[in-house]
This record gives structure tokens, C-alpha cells and sequence, in this order.
């Protein structure tokens, strides 16, 4: 049925009301085929219920079939060509993928179908479901081909094919896809941006011909805010909340807010609409018993089951602190402020973090820059997925071609800073620096000073950095690298109890967040430290 008006219940976002100002409809009749299809056609394949008539869950037709088929254009095609299913772990979300990529086989003509999964393992265990569901129905079997071999199904009728890979981006390369599914992203490997980049492609031309071109993401948060995954998890958040309108996309996030108790049964099944169908409450019981007793299995339970971005339970800063203290904001916002410089230097090649950080009330905003050299660049991301070259081209990283980092740049936009903002100080680690701090002091007349690096220097700001994010009081724009440099931070202690960050034993860059310390070393005074709460995170 076509909706001259769009039901209210599936009015939910700004990206919504866009929608409809740009002559966006609604109609339930696909939504009802696909439903009718997918009761009438798949059967359960697994355990006592085997070969028995599927059933949609609620959640599965309300929340996901039913917008995502039943929103159109004015001109009568599907509004979106992208949907996000963020979910935590055995909700149905497999089985839903599999039912979707039997529909559209069935459905188009001469198409082509994908899923990318994380490793071939998982991409054998998308098709080995596929495959059952074809073999569980005499008239299914009937019409379409299963190659085992391939990992191919070839609907013989209409010759639509279906073809599960792994991410991997030679086998992501050059399709034309009508429907490609995106099998837990957040867990794909090292070359998970040149897969996405490829996936994103995959579906143009047929969206040009004004033909069917859909990507469905189906994923549960892992523990690497790093990761693409979380980029988009975020964004999908960011539509939701109405801060990003973005007409082309349906997000649907199943997860628990990072404020909320997660010890709560309730919260549990709110998150977890399969409670009661697909798994039972003792099964999160029993990992909830397992999280309280063991430190380790808090990360996994609040990750895989409440589908939280929480992040190892090793790290110093859990990322949920971390993320409470998120804020969006530009640089632009302090124009003419205030301003403390911090600068972390690189030894030779690595990376450099120049830290820009202001004073608001009681709160310590951070603006950080960084620099590296494209040759390690590449290396980096070619033998450990640290995608420095995509946060080049968004923006957030200057990457050098010599073979040092090229601290004429950083000191031209230390120089045009100054002009932007009220600098106060520019604070350094002396290595590597003494050049540009003569330059910066004799040519420039700029208040330069020296910070020790020694524990009886380095201690108070560190923990002071603990405090500030505990208490909410320190700001970030969800910068990636400087989340990622903070996921890697050891620290180490003297024989006085003193803290400070201990690069020899971290597991990756920390420049950004020794730099953040380093400017801390100016804010560290007694009136904004006297109301906050002391908690160390020492493992």
C-alpha cells in the first residue's frame, strides 16, 4: 500500500524529514514481498528445528525490512542505497543477511549478489547458510545451482549469481553489484578502507542505470576504535542523534550508550532483541558472570554482547572514559582564545604530534596536529593496518616526503597559530627540537619553554590527565589518531608510586597523548584540580 503521508513510526531522524521535503513516500508492498518470500521459501537449517517454516522476527521486518524497502523517491525507486545494521552478537543478524541475499537472488535479473566477509572461515560459514537454505526447498534447488568450490549460488532461472569472498581487495575488485553485504566490517582485516572503497564502487553503475545498487552492513563493535568500523558505527550514531542528515542511509544501531549501567538485565535485552528467540537470558548471565570475575571478560561481554566500542580492558584509559569525553568542535571555535602549544617531536621518521589545547571554565579542550613521513606511512599501513594514508586524505595528518619529518612545516603552522589564537607558551620535549625552538625564540621573539621529561616533572600532569577524563573534563573530537595513540599507552611506575607514559612498553605510537601531557604541564594548577575525583587505571 502507497502512503500519501509518511506514517509517523517511521519518521525518526532529521535524515528522515529531509527525506520527505525532497518527495520521499512510503509503501509497504515490497517490504510485504519480502516478508512473504522469506516465510514461505527459507527454513530453519540448524538443530531440532531443521527444515521448519521461518518466522521474522519483530525486530527483523519492523526495524529492518520494513523502512528499508518501504521508503521510495518520487520516482518510485528505493531511497536508500546503503543500510547499517550494527547489532550485538547472535541476534539473527546471519540468518537475515542470508535471507536478504536469497531475495534479491531470486528477485533480479541478470544480477550480481556479494558478501565480504572478515576471513575465508567466516565467508564459508555466510555461504554454507546460503547454500541450506537452497538445498532445505524442493522448488529453490529446483532453480538455482550451488558450487561449493566457488562459494557461488547461480539462480538458473533469471541468472542472478550470488558470491561470498573474503576482504581481501583483489577479490573485491571491479563488480557490478545490485546487493552487496557487508559481513561483520568491523572485524575486517588490514585493507579494510581499500575494501570499503572498492564495496562503495561496487554499486554505482548500477544505481546510474536507476537499477537496484544496495550495500548491507551487518556488524558487531569490536574492540579497534581505529578501525573503519568504528568510523562508520559512529556516523551511523551521528544520523540517529540528528547532528548528520544523510538521506541515502539507514541506520540501525542496536547498542548500549557508554553511560548506561551495563550491568542491568534490563539494558541487556534492550539492546538484544532476539532475547527469548535466538538465545536465551542464562546465556548473558553466564558471561556476565565470567566479566565480573575475570578483568579481561568485562571488554568482551560489553563489546560483543551490549555492542559497545569499549576496547581492551587492558589499556590504561578504558576507551568508554575515553568517549564520554567526546565533544564535537572545530579549531575554529577558539579563534582568538587562549592557547597552549605542546609538541611531542619524532626521532627520525615516526610521528610527530603538535597539540593545541584551551582553557574553557574547567574544561581542557584539545586540537592536536600531526605529522609523519610518507615512506613509513605506507610501511605502517602495508605491515600493521594503521591507515595513516587515509587519515591523509581526510585531512588529519601532514605526511613529508623525505625521509624525516620536515620541521619547516611544522613551524610554519606553529607561526600561523600564533596569529590565530592567544599563545600563551609553546611547551616542548627538547629532543630532536633545538633547532626549531632557536628559530621559533630568536626569529619570532615566541615564549618558548622547556618541559623536563623525569618523573618528578612528568607525573603530576599524567595523572592529571587521568582525573580530567574521569571527571569528564577534558575534551577530544574524536580524532582517530589521537584515539589510537591513546589505545596504545603503557604506563610505568618508580619505586615513589610516580606515573608517567612509558613508550618503551606501549604497543604503538603514543604522540599524541605525550603531547597532550606536555600542555597539561602549564594547565596543571591547584584551583582546577581540587574538586576532582584522584582514580588511577594501573593494570
Amino acid at each position: 500500500m502507497k502512503y500519501k503521508k509518511v506514517p509517523a513510526k517511521y519518521i525518526k531522524t532529521e535524515s528522515d524529514k529531509q527525506a520527505i521535503i525532497d518527495g520521499c513516500y512510503f509503501d509497504d508492498s515490497e517490504p510485504k514481498k519480502v516478508k512473504g518470500y522469506i516465510e514461505k521459501f527459507l527454513c530453519n537449517s540448524k538443530g531440532d528445528e531443521r527444515g521448519t517454516t521461518i518466522t521474522l522476527l519483530d525486530w527483523q521486518y519492523e526495524e529492518v525490512i520494513l523502512p528499508l524497502y518501504g521508503w521510495r523517491k518520487a520516482n518510485g525507486k528505493m531511497r536508500f542505497k546503503e543500510c547499517q545494521l550494527w547489532i550485538p552478537k547472535k541476534n539473527g543478524k546471519s540468518f537475515l543477511c542470508s535471507a536478504l541475499a536469497s531475495y534479491h537472488l531470486a528477485k533480479e535479473k541478470g544480477g550480481e549478489i556479494y558478501c565480504i566477509a572478515g576471513t575465508e572461515k567466516q565467508a564459508k560459514i555466510v555461504y554454507n547458510e546460503s547454500a541450506n537454505q537452497v538445498n532445505l526447498n524442493p522448488i529453490l534447488k529446483k532453480n538455482m545451482r550451488c558450487t561449493r568450490s566457488s562459494k557461488t549460488i547461480e539462480n538458473e532461472a533469471n541468472g542472478t549469481k550470488f558470491t561470498t569472498l573474503s576482504s581481501t581487495p583483489s577479490q573485491t575488485q571491479g563488480y557490478d553489484a545490485n546487493l552487496v553485504i557487508c559481513d561483520e566490517i568491523a572485524s575486517w582485516g588490514a585493507h579494510h578502507r581499500d575494501i570499503w572503497e572498492n564495496v562503495s564502487k561496487a554499486n554505482m553503475s548500477r544505481i546510474e542505470k536507476n537499477q537496484v545498487g544496495l550495500i548491507f552492513v551487518a556488524s558487531t563493535a569490536q574492540f579497534d576504535t581505529s578501525h573503519l568500523g568504528f568510523e562508520l558505527f559512529s556516523y551511523m550514531k551521528e544520523i540517529i542523534a540528528g547532528s548528520k542528515v544523510d538521506t541515502t542511509v539507514l541506520p540501525i544501531v542496536y547498542a548500549l550508550d557508554l553511560d548506561e549501567d551495563w550491568t542491568d538485565e534490563k539494558n541487556w535485552a534492550k539492546v538484544n532483541p532476539g532475547i527469548g528467540h535466538t538465545v536465551g537470558i542464562e546465556f548473558f548471565r553466564e558471561e556476565f558472570a565470567k566479566a565480573k570475575n575475570l578483568p579481561n571478560a568485562e571488554s568482551g561481554f560489553r563489546t560483543l554482547n551490549l555492542n559497545q566500542f569499549y576496547g581492551s580492558a587492558k589499556n590504561w584509559i578504558s576507551t568508554t572514559l575515553w568517549q564520554s569525553c567526546f565533544e564535537e568542535y572545530t579549531e575554529e571555535d577558539f579563534r582568538g582564545e587562549p592557547c597552549i602549544i605542546s609538541i611531542d617531536a619524532s626521532r627520525k621518521h615516526d610521528l610527530t604530534c603538535v597539540m593545541l589545547t584551551f582553557k574553557r571554565g574547567d574544561l581542557i579542550y584539545s586540537v592536536p596536529r600531526f605529522y609523519s613521513v610518507r615512506a613509513y606511512a605506507m610501511q605502517k599501513a602495508k605491515l600493521d593496518s594503521i591507515p595513516y594514508l587515509a587519515w591523509e586524505k581526510q585531512g588529519l595528518i601532514t605526511l613529508c616526503d623525505d625521509s624525516t619529518v620536515d620541521f619547516a612545516d611544522v613551524r610554519a603552522q606553529i607561526i600561523q597559530d600564533c596569529k590565530d589564537f592567544d599563545v600563551l607558551e609553546i611547551r616542548y620535549d627538547p629532543y630532536a627540537l633545538q633547532e626549531t625552538v632557536k628559530i621559533l625564540e630568536q626569529e619570532f621573539g615566541l615564549n618558548v619553554v622547556e618541559v623536563n621529561q623525569s618523573p618528578s616533572v612528568m607525573s603530576a600532569p599524567t595523572a592529571f590527565l587521568e582525573q580530567l577524563i574521569t571527571a569528564k573534563k577534558v575534551r577530544h573530537n574524536n580524532n582517530p589518531i589521537l584515539n589510537y595513540c591513546l589505545s596504545n599507552v603503557a604506563i610505568k611506575t618508580d619505586n615513589q608510586e610516580r606515573i608517567m607514559l612509558d613508550k618503551t612498553k606501549s604497543k604503538g605510537r603514543i604522540d599524541g597523548i605525550s603531547a597532550l601531557v606536555q600542555g597539561l604541564t602549564y594547565w596543571h594548577t591547584e584551583d582546577l584540580t581540587e574538586d576532582l575525583p584522584i582514580f588511577f587505571f594501573l593494570s
